[in-house]
């Protein structure tokens, strides 16, 4: 039987968001993009000095040349899906031209502003082309004009690395992704103050490609991508709670949340290790011992025999089990003082209540997380 503190948090704010933290369990028991599409029509050369061929021959396979397959079906573009595709192109070439003009013309100054802009927007036309590879190098080089001449601190690049953190993800190149990522949070957190919207946003954004990226398994097992999301959210949370309250409730109570949902991932990654990686190395399952005892023999007399046995290790099987229990107690207790902390942050913020009541139905969906991990593992 396992002891549990149940606990009803109600918010005095708005009462459709009133919702408790339910089953707030003190002791645990573990029991063992879419793509546009290009309707490409390629044209048959058909040889018409092939005199092995007859005229029905030719026709029939210039018809099956030019009909796609019912699996290679192509959709047809509507007419503004075409008007945007041929606008892109147009623009395409206007970008390159402006680029190769503002080249010739830059001389020293080969880093001025219009020149990285110019690649920004050729890299933009590139996107709504999906030439993805052809994107990310126009948006480098617009990156690497924007750091040589505001240096590399500097948060005039964040559009750049957001548009290359855009192109990994449509090319599914995962791990670009993921250094985009960083690095726009890098940029901001040395551009902008703690509790800065735009700070905060780029903050965001990892998290939640964290999160995408552990659900789905997208990046490599040893890149321990949302521990050190974690630990970036709480370093962050430690550092706006050294500055004043006032003004930063939405902020703080943000973090909270994105960690709470972060170490909910975690929670579950937890449960599904195996019980061997917590196993001490060198631990046998079982150990022998000398068993003696008295037997009567055929004569009357009484001597002692002793055999050797071999008897299980209970401590092979407790110890590793204790030490995952703990593991997962831990995560959940951090998780309802972080729901608990979001919560009281939201009940005195009075002003901006639209964002308040947004944060609140974040909670309320976290906390159901929280109450279904808890109930379907018999926690």
């Amino acid at each position: 039987m396992v002891n549990t503190t149940v606990m009803k948090i109600s918010s005095g704010v708005q009462k459709k968001y009133a919702v408790s933290l339910n089953t707030v369990i003190a002791g645990l028991c573990l029991p063992t993009l879419i793509s546009l599409p290009f309707a490409l029509n390629a044209a048959e050369n058909i040889d018409e000095n092939d005199s092995s061929k007859t005229v029905q021959e030719t026709a029939e396979q210039s018809e099956d040349a030019t009909m796609p397959a019912e699996s290679e079906a192509v959709i047809p573009l509507s007419p503004e899906q075409q008007e945007k595709i041929q606008q892109a192109l147009s623009n395409r070439e206007q970008y390159t031209q402006l680029i190769n003009q503002l080249e010739l013309e830059a001389g020293a100054d080969a880093y001025r502003p219009a020149l990285s802009q110019a690649y920004m927007d050729l890299g933009l036309t590139l996107q709504t082309l999906e030439q993805h590879d052809e994107a990310e190098e126009a948006f480098d080089k617009a990156l690497q004009s924007v750091r040589i001449s505001d240096g590399l601190n500097s948060p005039l690049q964040l559009p750049m690395l957001q548009e290359l953190y855009n192109s990994n993800l449509a090319n599914a190149d995962w791990e670009g992704a993921d250094v985009y990522a960083h690095l726009m949070y890098y940029v901001a957190r040395k551009s902008f103050a703690a509790g800065d919207e735009r700070r905060l946003a780029a903050l965001q954004q990892m998290g939640n490609w964290k999160l995408k990226a552990e659900s789905e398994n997208l990046l490599s097992e040893y890149s321990n991508a949302l521990g050190s999301a974690i630990e970036t959210y709480e370093q962050e949370i430690e550092l706006l709670q050294s500055m004043p309250l006032e003004g930063n409730n939405l902020t703080l109570a943000t973090l909270y949340l994105g960690e709470a949902r972060l170490k909910m991932i975690l929670a579950q990654q937890i449960y599904d290790r195996p019980l061997t990686e917590y196993q001490t190395p060198g631990r046998e399952r079982s150990t022998t011992t000398t068993r003696c005892f008295f037997v009567r023999l055929a004569n009357g007399s009484v001597t002692q025999m002793c055999e050797t046995i071999e008897v299980p290790q209970l401590d092979f099987y407790t110890v590793p089990n204790d030490m995952k229990l703990r593991e997962i107690s831990g995560n959940l207790k951090d998780i309802r003082e972080a729901l608990v902390k979001a919560f009281t942050l939201l009940q005195i913020e009075m002003e901006q209540v639209e964002k308040r009541d947004e944060l609140l139905a974040e909670m309320n969906q976290i906390t159901e997380s929280y109450n279904t991990f808890v109930t379907e593992h018999s926690m």
